[in-house]
């Protein structure tokens, strides 16, 4: 999945389900919606949009999660074991509740989910994309789109092996 699309569906998606909302319950006039429409979901989506066009680069695992959620405790060493082993990766860790925790909904374009959502993005690209649990890093490592990308470091050894 691009990231670029997937920011792209959600504007449209949200634009249309406000647009529907605004004019049933207000009446407003067509023009006074898109003005409306574009000042709410910068203001609740901005700081997520924002995030979202930062991960167009590099190699990234998104997890987010919310505190005190014991499987997203449960969940974070896996997290510490793949960026261990995959040090080509870097780590966005988002509390959900935050301004850019909202990320989870542009990326799981679904009507609900589960927390912890992990998300492994390269340059633009959402390589595995789960939600309350861990198993994406499992998948991920398994699949042919680890190969070439990961480097891996084997327990005990020096340097870096590819896997």
């Amino acid at each position: 999945m691009e990231l670029e699309r997937l920011i792209r569906d959600f504007l449209v998606r949200s634009r249309r389900d406000l647009r529907a909302q605004l004019e049933a319950k207000y009446g407003l006039d067509p023009d006074e919606i898109d003005e409306i429409l574009d000042r709410m979901i910068h203001r609740v989506y901005g700081p997520a949009l924002s995030l979202a066009e930062s991960l167009m680069q590099g190699h990234v695992a998104l997890f987010i999660e919310r505190d005190g959620c014991p499987i997203c405790r449960a969940a974070a060493p896996d997290l510490e074991r793949f960026l261990e082993d995959h040090p080509d990766f870097s780590c966005v860790r988002l509390e959900y509740s935050k301004p850019e925790g909202l990320i989870y909904h542009i990326l799981h374009q679904e009507e609900s989910g589960r927390l912890p959502l992990v998300a492994l993005i390269s340059d633009g690209t959402v390589m595995m994309l789960e939600t309350g649990g861990t198993r994406a890093f499992e998948e991920y490592e398994r699949s042919e789109k680890c190969e070439g990308l990961c480097e891996v470091r084997a327990p005990g050894k020096s340097g870096d092996h590819r896997v």
